[in-house]
């Protein structure tokens, strides 16, 4: 009887109940069984921020291969928007993957490869005017492989304003410094 009732409260709507995960006071949200922690401490290119989440956090890149990860980030993002745009910036981190070159698709930390991601919509080059499509080289070249995620702009919906959110490639490890997005999975 005991171990009915156990069930009964572990099964919800059909599905099994999991614990919610508990994260480290220091992280800033979850998602699913996994811990993120955005690093504003520290402007990093890309493998210095790889082995700081692997060093300090024992954790790694975060690896945004689900849309309810990357929304979950969007919205983080959101919370953190004023206070990084008071100090001169907008919220961007780096991500684990890489940009197939020739192609829109990005091939995730752990081999997966989304030939839909949710790449930055068109941006104006503030020098030139120029616009240019996410993923692009002709900003930095073909060896801009690696994957940042940013807000950019927020959306305001009662205005019809979308938010300027998502992936874009920049440089790996030379002229592109940025923040890290860590990502632990209990």
């Amino acid at each position: 009887m005991l171990e009915m009732l156990v069930l009964a409260f572990l099964v919800v709507g059909g599905a099994v109940a999991h614990p919610s995960v508990r994260c480290p006071n220091n992280f800033d949200y979850s998602v699913g069984r996994s811990c993120f922690k955005y690093v504003t401490d520290n402007m990093l290119l890309y493998d210095h921020a790889r082995t700081y989440c692997q060093r300090n956090l024992g954790g790694r890149l975060a690896v945004l291969d689900s849309r309810r990860k990357l929304k979950a980030t969007i919205d983080f993002f959101h919370e953190k928007f004023a206070e990084e745009e008071r100090e001169g910036g907008v919220p961007t981190a780096w991500v684990e993957g890489h940009w197939i070159p020739g192609t829109t698709h990005l091939r995730y930390g752990n081999g997966k490869v989304d030939k839909r991601p949710h790449w930055m919509t068109s941006t104006r080059n503030k020098d030139t005017g120029k616009l240019f499509r996410w993923p692009t080289s002709s900003l930095f070249g073909w060896e801009a492989t690696c994957i940042a995620v940013s807000l950019w702009k927020p959306g305001i919906p009662d205005l019809g304003v979308r938010a300027s959110a998502g992936f874009y490639n920049v440089p790996c490890n030379s002229i592109y410094w940025t923040h890290a997005l860590c990502e632990v999975t209990n």
